[in-house]
């Protein structure tokens, strides 16, 4: 498991439920990251996903820790912490 700290402006946010036996809440975003002008898929699950859909809009700067994780051929980094990046506030 790789660890990584990005930062970058958030430009979609799209949240969804899903149904494997249990109900689990997902959030994904595409979070462009200044030096590359790339747009990067972040993922966040269960409660993580409820707090960043309700207290991140789009066009907030953030701040994320999390790991990456290969899925098929595109590398995705799953959220452990997110926070406001205030120095860079658009």
């Amino acid at each position: 498991m790789n660890s990584v700290i990005i930062s970058g402006t958030i430009k979609n946010i799209v949240y969804k439920l899903v149904d494997r036996g249990n109900i689990y809440a997902l959030i994904i975003l595409k979070l462009e990251v200044e030096k590359c002008k790339k747009n990067i898929e972040i993922i966040g699950k269960n409660r993580l996903a409820d707090d960043i859909y309700r207290k991140y809009s789009v066009m907030d700067n953030v701040i994320i820790n999390g790991y990456l994780r290969k899925i098929k051929d595109n590398m995705i980094i799953i959220v452990k912490d997110i926070y406001l990046d205030k120095k860079n506030k658009v």
